[in-house]
């Protein structure tokens, strides 16, 4: 996990992922599957979660949204995904290359 934060620290870009899957449970752990476009190429990735009962819910419930995800430039495998800020239905254009931030002011 630190690796991976470090990456997003030295060159980062966003998309927009959508959820497709997601595996575990309230007990130990959970992991969420999903992907995203870059230079026209679908990316697949996931995290890990603790195992409460609100990161079950976010798997369970996330599956087909889209969401902003921050991926690493050199390495776009290595992202994470940003639930708190709602991608609107109607963004429907993604840079193949992404965006140097969230777009359209909608992270304020």
């Amino acid at each position: 996990m630190l690796y991976k934060r470090n990456e997003l620290r030295k060159c980062n870009k966003y998309g927009i992922a959508k959820v497709t899957g997601g595996a575990g449970g309230t007990g130990r752990g959970a992991s969420i599957e999903y992907e995203f476009n870059f230079e026209n190429k679908l990316v697949s990735s996931s995290d890990i979660f603790d195992g409460s009962y609100r990161n079950f819910l976010v798997i369970t419930e996330s599956k087909e949204k889209r969401y902003f995800v921050s991926f690493s430039c050199s390495s776009p495998a290595i992202s994470r995904v940003i639930w708190d800020i709602p991608v609107p239905d109607t963004l429907s254009y993604i840079p193949k290359d992404g965006w140097h931030g969230i777009p359209y002011g909608l992270d304020k």
